[in-house]
């Protein structure tokens, strides 16, 4: 488990299914704090400051996992908090929108207690020491890259920089891996934010690869990575304090203790 696993906050209109859900966290050595709505989960992020992690139905009533989403990323305190949204609909379907309100990954419908695992377990494997721990920023305004790029270079980062997706592609061709990846994306409700990607294994990078060579051969207008390995949100304005607290929660704010 994490260091601090802190508590996972399970938001459902259905009684039935924040138990099991509950039932699932607690069978892996995590605590929960639950909500029945989208009001009721903004006031528990309010009241309890070890929230880590939300897991939020999608089809609920008055405000949906992707309206919730949204009002979390909108408030400067939560706005890097992964928010993982359980939905019985086709997954693919929600991508985008889900990608647009800031979603950190998109759930199936039951929910097994594998998939969970995974998602709010271990997030990185043990790297070497002479591991290169390597980002690269793609698309991002020149104040924005500058914040990010200061602030990993001083927790030990080699940073990369790609002005657009073309040039990324180009870049990844010629690296044998990255460990985080910082993309610029627009959306009309959220305004203009950072979404970054935690790359833990060689397949996690080799799979970042690939969605940008696909989304060049499907000729898309825009910076893309799909959904791959989301870390968490940056939301305007990116400030040093904020991409700190960002590798804080991933681990990585102390790569100089590791070599």
């Amino acid at each position: 488990m994490m260091k601090n696993p802190g508590r996972i906050l399970v938001v459902d209109d259905s009684e039935e299914i924040r138990f099991l859900v509950a039932a699932l966290l607690h069978s892996i050595g995590y605590e929960t704090v639950e909500a029945d709505s989208g009001i009721e989960a903004l006031k528990a992020l309010e009241s309890d400051l070890q929230i880590r992690v939300v897991i939020t139905d999608y089809n609920m009533p008055e405000m949906d996992g992707l309206e919730l989403t949204r009002r979390i990323r909108s408030d400067e305190r939560f706005e890097d908090l992964p928010v993982l949204m359980q939905s019985a609909s086709t997954l693919e379907l929600l991508e985008s929108r889900a990608a647009s309100a800031g979603v950190t990954n998109l759930l199936p419908k039951p929910i097994s207690p594998k998939t969970l695992q995974k998602e709010i377990g271990h997030i990185l494997t043990s790297a070497g020491p002479d591991h290169i721990w390597r980002a690269l920023l793609i698309g991002l305004a020149s104040d924005t890259a500058s914040t990010i790029r200061s602030t990993l270079s001083d927790a030990g980062f080699q940073v990369l920089q790609a002005h657009d997706a073309d040039q990324a592609r180009e870049i990844l061709q010629h690296i044998d891996g990255i460990d985080l990846a910082f993309e610029h994306l627009s959306d009309p409700d959220s305004g203009q934010f950072v979404r970054a990607h935690l790359l833990r294994t060689e397949r996690d990078f080799n799979l970042f690869r690939l969605v940008l060579l696909m989304s060049a051969a499907e000729h898309r207008d825009r910076t893309t990575s799909g959904s791959v390995c989301v870390a968490g949100y940056l939301m305007n304005p990116i400030s040093p304090e904020k991409v700190s607290t960002l590798l804080r929660r991933l681990g990585l704010d102390s790569l100089h203790a590791r070599h």
